[in-house]
């Protein structure tokens, strides 16, 4: 009898020790979930998870190549850098506009790895050169923009300040100095956000640049708060000069020439 009990004992043993180990190597289906239900939501969640790390690169990408051009831009109008538009990291020349009387350019570029954006560069009469005749002065660069259409989320505005090396002001057109960068939204484009700046000094810097980044701050009932990038210039700040002006400079120069020649021994 004892025998016959421990033999019984012995395979309730076995039998649950079975059943434990068929539990573990079942997969986890969750409650109320068939085993090709749970199948298909696996698949789903893998799918999910592939989708998400492939936006993330195309994002990175695209992020990528922004930098790559704002890098360019700045390297031309701070470092006076040659600019050539045939050889330029704006993309393929897709459009050019000058006035009447000026040497200068407007070129519109376009990029297949950015179909949503527009890329501008105009250079212009060397505003340094006095001459009357400006048709035949040294064409310079003047202005850089990129704007996005739609516009675009995922490139946060500290990483842009980090990355141009931007300072905590803003200079004006008429050469005064602003603390700050934010400027108010103003009606009616209640949720456009302007920041300027005036680039940190270089180095390797020729020129100061301004820099301006144009925000849409999110509507009120949008859960993400994420605020999306429209456009972004890059200014060479050369000091304005009026015609009249550039007359009186030239009208200097011609005089202390004049000066220098009239001088006895002046040109031994």
């Amino acid at each position: 009898m004892q025998t016959q009990r421990c033999l019984i004992h012995a395979g309730v043993v076995l039998t649950l020790c079975s059943c434990a180990i068929l539990a573990s190597v079942q997969p986890n289906t969750p409650p109320g979930l068939n085993k090709s239900e749970s199948k298909e939501m696996t698949n789903r969640i893998q799918e999910m998870r592939v989708e998400e790390t492939t936006g993330q690169d195309i994002f990175d990408t695209r992020n990528g190549e922004i930098l790559r051009i704002l890098d360019e831009a700045m390297r031309i109008l701070r470092d006076d850098v040659p600019f050539d538009p045939s050889r330029s990291a704006f993309g393929q020349v897709a459009d050019t506009h000058s006035e009447p009387g000026s040497p200068g350019v407007q070129y519109t570029f376009k990029l297949a790895t950015l179909p949503s954006a527009d890329v501008q560069f105009s250079t212009v009469s060397d505003p340094m050169n006095y001459s009357d005749d400006r048709i035949k002065v040294k064409v310079v660069p003047k202005y850089f923009s990129i704007t996005f259409d739609p516009s675009i989320s995922g490139l946060d505005r500290i990483l842009l300040e980090e990355r141009l090396n931007l300072a905590n002001y803003w200079v004006g057109e008429d050469g005064k100095k602003y603390d700050g960068n934010s400027l108010y939204p103003m009606p009616p484009h209640e949720r456009m956000h302007v920041y300027r700046y005036r680039a940190n000094s270089v180095a390797e810097g020729r020129f100061p640049v301004n820099v301006e980044f144009i925000y849409f701050d999110p509507v009120k009932s949008d859960p993400s708060g994420i605020s999306k990038l429209d456009s972004i210039s890059i200014e060479r700040a050369y000091p304005y000069v009026t015609p009249e002006q550039r007359k009186k400079k030239r009208e200097e120069k011609e005089h202390r020439v004049r000066e220098l020649y009239s001088t006895p021994g002046a040109t031994k």
